[in-house]
Formats: structure tokens, C-alpha cells, sequence
């Protein structure tokens, strides 16, 4: 409880075979809410923000054969916040670049 998470993805296909998708993530996670049942207040939401992600996603595929395709993206990532809620690996500014073949997906 007490989050949010806004993605908004762009996706184009100029010709046959060749798909571009352009995505941005933003996600935010506040402090546990508590609910008395004795108030008659309600909760804040999102008041402080614990942990935060942002990510910008780049993918461009192309089927090659049928079913079988070769793609290349890109990802840029940052995250701040709370230590509990990611691996240690993705905290603060990360950059991941991938190639690869699939089939049948």
C-alpha cells in the first residue's frame, strides 16, 4: 500500500517485421500507512517518498524468420531510496545494454 507506478510505453511498426517501443517507468513507495479503525481522518497518501524508479527503456526487434527474432535494447535506471525493497546491484544509476535472438514468443 502507499505506492504509485506511472508507465507510459510508444510502440511503432514502420515495416514488416521491425517493432520500436520507447517506454518510461516511474514508481514510488511512502512509509506504511496504518489504519486506525477508531479515526475518522483519512490517510495521507504518499506524504515522504522511501524509494523511487525511474526508468527510460529502448527495444528494437525485428522478425527475421518466422517467429524468430534479433533484438537490441537499452535500458537507463535509477534508484533511490530504501535499501529493502531492491538488490543492492540496481541502486543509484545503472545502464544495461542487450542483444539477442528469441523464438516463438
Amino acid at each position: 500500500d502507499n505506492a504509485q507506478d506511472v508507465y507510459v510505453e510508444i510502440a511503432y511498426k514502420p515495416i514488416r517485421g521491425l517493432h520500436l517501443l520507447a517506454a518510461y517507468n516511474m514508481a514510488q513507495k511512502g512509509p506504511e500507512l496504518i489504519n486506525d479503525a477508531n479515526s475518522n481522518k483519512g490517510l495521507v497518501f504518499l506524504e515522504t517518498v522511501e524509494w523511487e524508479k525511474r526508468q527510460l527503456f529502448f527495444k528494437a526487434s525485428y522478425e527475421v524468420v518466422n517467429n524468430g527474432f534479433v533484438f537490441v535494447q537499452f535500458q537507463n535506471m535509477e534508484i533511490t531510496g530504501d535499501q529493502k525493497y531492491t538488490s543492492n546491484y540496481y541502486i543509484g544509476k545503472t545502464n544495461t545494454f542487450s542483444i539477442g535472438f528469441n523464438n516463438n514468443f
